[in-house]
């Protein structure tokens, strides 16, 4: 009997590591199908997302694209020429006014010298254009001095000077030259701005006179 029931109980641990073999193996097997499923699942999905959503990714970066284009063509940026024109209108039209009316330059020369702004070394010939006075005017970012006159026929000019290079300027309408200086001229609506440097400082004629004259009156500026 002892001998029969040493026998069975063999037979049962041999079973059950059977058993506990099987049930692994089955389980690896599983879970390797199951990874494979996925590893398809997913090769399946890439594939589907490149033939589905890949085009339509391209013309999404299309129409950004163009419509960035868009943007630029007709919101266009302040840029130095059209606000001293901006600002010339104004103060033609009597909306932006001077912070200084005086005909004496000396007087002026003092005021802006209190503001820590540029003042022009040269004035317009007094014979001719008659000292209105001037105001420390902010451009953009940069903090100009204004010296305002009148001319023949109630015309108006105005000498703008400021801190900074003429490169930073857009592309002008026209270019000259004369004594190896170059003039950027820009025509905005009726009003003429006429650019040149002078050492670290850019300077401004700014009119509604014909074109022809302001250019001619700031080759006369310059010094």
């Amino acid at each position: 009997m002892n001998w029969c029931s040493r026998a069975e109980e063999f037979r049962e641990k041999r079973t059950r590591r059977l058993n506990s073999s099987l049930t692994s193996h089955l389980l690896v097997s599983m879970s390797q199908l199951t990874a494979s499923s996925a590893e398809s699942d997913t090769s399946i999905s890439l594939r589907r997302w490149r033939q589905r959503d890949r085009p339509i990714l391209a013309y999404g970066l299309m129409l950004l694209a163009a419509v960035s284009l868009v943007l630029n063509y007709f919101i266009k940026f302040p840029t130095l020429p059209d606000e001293a024109a901006v600002s010339f209108r104004l103060y033609r039209d009597k909306r932006l006014p001077l912070e200084i009316e005086t005909n004496d330059a000396r007087k002026l020369a003092w005021y802006f010298e209190a503001s820590a702004v540029p003042f022009p070394a040269e004035i317009l010939d007094p014979a001719a254009y008659t000292l209105q006075g001037g105001r420390v005017h902010r451009v953009l970012n940069r903090r100009t001095s204004w010296t305002a006159y009148q001319g023949p026929e109630n015309s108006q000019f105005v000498l703008q000077a400021y801190r900074g290079g003429i490169e930073e300027l857009p592309a002008a309408t026209e270019i000259r030259w004369k004594g190896g200086r170059s003039f950027h001229i820009y025509l905005r609506q009726g009003t003429t701005i006429v650019f040149w440097q002078e050492k670290d400082l850019c300077w401004a004629l700014i009119s509604d006179v014909d074109p022809e004259e302001a250019i001619r009156l700031a080759h006369a500026s310059a010094s």
